[in-house]
């Protein structure tokens, strides 16, 4: 399974994708198309609270480290992340992309 590495507060970690991180992702944010809107939009709860379920972490104990880090340096790991967790934890290869998903239903 694939993980997402990123600098936070100077020191590397990785976003390891679970079914836990994905539900609770896609539940507080009303969907995962909703949390990528959300981080676009620099929403600093809802950052820190998808790394810490990224690394295991209380959201309580990381959100200094957060506010430390910046936000902007956050966004695209952190987008990188959600598409993971989109992809079931598995980086699409060219044939497999998320193109589709909003492409209305064939009849």
């Amino acid at each position: 399974m694939a993980t997402v590495k990123m600098i936070l507060d100077g020191k590397e970690v990785e976003l390891r994708p679970t079914p836990h991180a994905a539900i609770t992702i896609s539940r507080r944010a009303d969907g995962f198309i909703p949390a990528l809107e959300r981080v676009a939009k620099y929403d600093e709860d809802l950052i820190a609270g998808i790394i810490a379920l990224g690394i295991g972490a209380d959201p309580d104990a990381i959100e200094a480290t957060v506010a430390r880090t910046g936000v902007a340096e956050l966004v695209e790991p952190v987008t990188e992340f959600i598409y993971l967790l989109i992809g079931g934890g598995r980086v699409p290869d060219d044939s497999d992309t998320v193109r589709h998903w909003a492409a209305p239903a064939s009849a």
